[in-house]
């Protein structure tokens, strides 16, 4: 089974948290088979154009049309266990029992031994929005701490603990 997420022109931590999160809770369950994708973390439904017999496992994705993706045809070659969001079933055609939540989530148990701080308030903007303002300069001047979403997953949660 290949893990599938999106790759942007730079890494971005909500998308990059696939290659950490998945492999420690999901050991030795990847390879580059991509007869069989796996689609986690992220709005990564209707991004791919995989081949019809290519079977996709989706585990908490979203699907948002405005990023101008074409809407699946959810056929036997999808195994949906659930989606991120009550918008996401909706559009899908699927239960609203399948809108448990963000996989992202199962980040907890993966942390709860590193210690946290609390040094500091943080502002993290959404990967996207980073070009779009001079974000370090505004937290230094508002006294936070800047978490730039486009560092290292482990950066970046080394930052969070701290917040």
């Amino acid at each position: 089974m290949k893990l599938i997420y999106f790759k942007g022109h730079k890494p971005n931590f909500g998308d990059e948290l696939n290659c950490w999160l998945w492999p420690q809770l999901l050991p030795d369950f990847f390879d580059d088979d991509a007869q069989i994708v796996f689609l986690g973390i992220g709005s990564i439904i209707g991004m791919h154009n995989f081949p019809d017999d290519t079977h996709k496992v989706v585990f908490g994705a979203a699907y948002v049309p405005e990023y101008r993706r074409v809407k699946p045809d959810l056929s036997e070659n999808w195994d949906v266990h659930f989606v991120r969001g009550p918008r996401t079933a909706r559009l899908l055609g699927l239960p609203d029992d399948m809108a448990i939540g963000d996989p992202a989530i199962l980040l907890a148990p993966l942390l709860k031994n590193r210690p946290r701080t609390g040094e500091f308030v943080s502002f993290m903007p959404h990967w996207e929005s980073v070009a779009r303002g001079n974000w370090q300069k505004v937290c230094e001047i508002a006294g936070i701490n800047f978490i730039d979403p486009c560092g290292s997953v482990e950066t970046v949660l080394s930052q969070l603990l701290r917040t």
